[in-house]
């Protein structure tokens, strides 16, 4: 009998009958047509998750398995041009059946499966063996449908381990280096895979001291800390990896942002929805991406620069009382501080003036700008809400000699930012609020621009209104008619009283943390 005899032999004897459909031959069909995409997936699986040698095995891997396609298409190509005249009558006969025309699906995942096979790892060479496992499931599925002749196949395999072989040989490793030093350079810009691999793994603790102590690392992943489980887990997963493909180099400066020291780790734990803010909406629609991210740098900077970081990390953890003062009535009014917790796509920091343990109003700021300039921007003034919100602002503005709560909380921030050295007061337009949609659909109604202008703030051609944070105007009591004379000594006492308490307890917070 001769070789293109057996090679009939074996393909009739595992080829599927005429005719035949059934779950059998579904899944021949599946294996045959989807089975080599494996290889693809399983090399880039490697190469994210996978350490530095890890990924020169992933590179080896794709050099042997072009090798081994290039072989067998070469080989192809000198049979088809050699055998008629060259070869004798059984080899031709053996020709129609394809016998050492090799198949290039099978040495891509054969060749691919013996070369990780070869690795130290463990589960990499689990890898390697389930690819070699799978060549015999794709070889036996093409037989199965009759795509291939089993010498066909038995060629290709034939042709993988020779190039698996010869790339550990002297001059493989030579050429097979060379080639993966060429590939590992084009790959550098790829390096955000590393940074999406943290969504599944965390990286080992770095080294922050002297003394070898290690603090964990700031990954992507420290956004789904306090995630549950589940499928709106892994959608998350995936919103995050598309955000960070489209946002390259702002997630990786953001990314070593936060771990540049301890004290920027420990508020990135402590608030894992900050690092997301670079991908959302945030304080003014006019912001993009990378002015984003500046806003949110300038901000931390200036936090840490002033020896704030104590505060803003007690106010992460709880709503943190600055202080309190008493209305007319005696009713008390106490204010308090938040970072990232309320109105975060409005700003870092949230004041909040509370009356019997219920929120009045809230104001939401960030700092930002440059040394030289520093500013302090506003993006939220929202009041209580309720059937009874009204009646409650009523009441608290004459509880307050007449003084309304959004204009105390606008004066308080004006306040903080003078103290703290900033110059200018940014207050957030109706056009360009995060909101702007929940206004369109009339969801929200406060309207800011009307107020902005009321207390004589100066329009922008952004959109966004502005005031000095220095020039704050005092009340000329003579302007006052005599019989509101008192009532206005009061109100600006209790203003002061509040300023002073707001300050007071910035100052006494940040010592006492």
């Amino acid at each position: 009998m001769t070789l293109s005899s057996y090679n009939h032999l074996l393909w009739s004897t595992f080829n599927g009958p005429a005719g035949f459909i059934g779950i059998p031959f579904m899944l021949a069909l599946a294996i045959a047509e989807w089975g080599v995409y494996l290889v693809p997936t399983s090399l880039a699986a490697l190469w994210i998750s996978g350490s530095r040698t890890t990924r020169l095995l992933s590179l080896k891997a794709i050099v042997t398995t072009a090798a081994a396609v290039l072989a067998s298409k070469a080989i192809a190509l000198l049979w088809s041009a050699l055998a008629p005249t060259a070869w004798n009558d059984y080899l031709y006969q053996a020709q129609s059946a394809h016998c050492v025309s090799p198949n290039v699906t099978i040495a891509i995942i054969l060749a691919t499966g013996l070369t990780l096979w070869t690795a130290k790892t463990i589960k990499i060479k689990w890898v390697g063996v389930l690819l070699v496992l799978l060549s015999v499931a794709v070889s036996w599925a093409k037989i199965f449908l009759g795509m291939h002749y089993p010498l066909d196949l038995f060629g290709a395999g034939l042709i993988s381990l020779a190039m698996m072989l010869a790339m550990n040989t002297r001059y493989g490793k030579l050429i097979s280096h060379e080639a993966i030093r060429l590939l590992n350079g084009r790959l550098q810009n790829l390096t955000l895979l590393s940074e999406i691999s943290h969504l599944l793994y965390l990286r080992p603790a770095v080294p922050h001291s002297s003394t070898g102590s290690s603090r964990p690392r700031i990954t992507l992943h420290t956004c789904l800390k306090h995630s549950p489980r589940g499928l709106s887990y892994f959608a998350k997963q995936l919103k995050l990896s598309v955000r960070t493909v489209l946002y390259y180099q702002q997630t990786q400066r953001w990314l070593a942002y936060w771990n540049t020291t301890p004290m920027h780790a420990r508020l990135a734990q402590a608030t894992p929805r900050l690092l997301q803010k670079i991908y959302r909406p945030y304080q003014s629609l006019r912001l993009r991406s990378q002015d984003r991210m500046n806003i949110l740098v300038s901000h931390y900077d200036f936090v840490f620069r002033q020896g704030l970081g104590p505060l803003v990390l007690h106010a992460t953890q709880a709503p943190l009382l600055l202080g309190s003062f008493s209305g007319k009535s005696g009713t008390t009014y106490e204010l308090r501080l938040s970072a990232i917790d309320r109105l975060d796509r409005e700003g870092e920091l949230t004041l909040d003036l509370c009356s019997d343990q219920k929120r009045l109003f809230s104001i939401a700021f960030t700092f930002h700008g440059n040394e030289l300039t520093p500013c302090i921007g506003i993006g939220c003034l929202q009041g209580p809400r309720g059937s009874d919100s009204q009646e409650r602002v009523r009441n608290a503005t004459r509880d307050m000699f007449g003084l309304r709560p959004k204009g105390l909380m606008l004066r308080l921030v004006r306040e903080i930012g003078r103290a703290y050295g900033c110059k200018k007061l940014i207050l957030v337009g109706n056009q360009n609020r995060v909101m702007f949609h929940q206004i369109r659909t009339g969801q929200v109604f406060a309207d800011y621009d009307d107020f902005w202008q009321e207390i004589g703030a100066i329009r922008r051609p952004d959109g966004e209104y502005q005031l000095s944070c220095d020039a704050i105007a005092t009340t000329n009591l003579q302007e006052i008619p005599s019989h509101k004379r008192s009532e206005a000594r009061k109100r600006i006492d209790l203003t002061e009283r509040a300023i002073q308490a707001t300050l007071t307890g910035f100052s006494r917070t940040f010592h006492d943390a």
